[in-house]
């Protein structure tokens, strides 16, 4: 009965441990998935707001310098750079995504897939509406997550 219950503190005290372990883990630093997908989102969705706003300064945070991209047009741009010099300001009046899907596949390793919608008026006073496909591909570092890849496909 002594070894039964030297057994049984045991393996309280070893799950006690644990979860102690576990809990300095979280606290050091370490985000669930859904705390990492809620800022995965909420970058995007800055990313987006860029072709309204024509803030480009939110790039600096959310394009990591060694950034490629595969474009619409099939152009590989790559590194952060030469994407800025490509990027246009369209007079978007309203961009959102939909179709909005985390993958996560590490603590620092995720991929974004979604649909983007901008809706604007051309030279001409003519209203437009785009729709891409996108693929982003995100990675923290020195706990900053930016995006280091993307291909995006124009389906509307």
């Amino acid at each position: 009965m002594k070894q039964f219950s030297v057994v049984v503190l045991l393996v309280v005290a070893s799950a006690f441990a644990f979860a102690q372990v576990s809990s300095n883990k979280k606290k050091s630093g370490e985000q669930t998935n859904n705390e990492i997908e809620r800022r995965l989102l909420k970058m995007e969705d800055e990313w987006a707001q860029v072709d309204v706003t024509n803030d480009r300064s939110v790039f600096q945070h959310i394009i990591a310098p060694d950034f490629v991209e595969t474009s619409r047009s099939g152009k590989f741009l790559k590194n952060r750079q030469e994407w800025l010099a490509d990027w246009e300001y369209e007079g978007v009046k309203s961009a959102t995504g939909s179709d909005m899907q985390v993958h996560i596949y590490a603590d620092n390793v995720a991929v974004v897939t979604g649909i983007d919608t901008t809706v604007g008026t051309d030279k001409d006073g003519k209203d437009w509406t785009h729709q891409d496909r996108f693929t982003d591909t995100w990675v923290k570092r020195n706990g900053v997550w930016q995006c280091v890849a993307a291909q995006v496909t124009r389906i509307k």
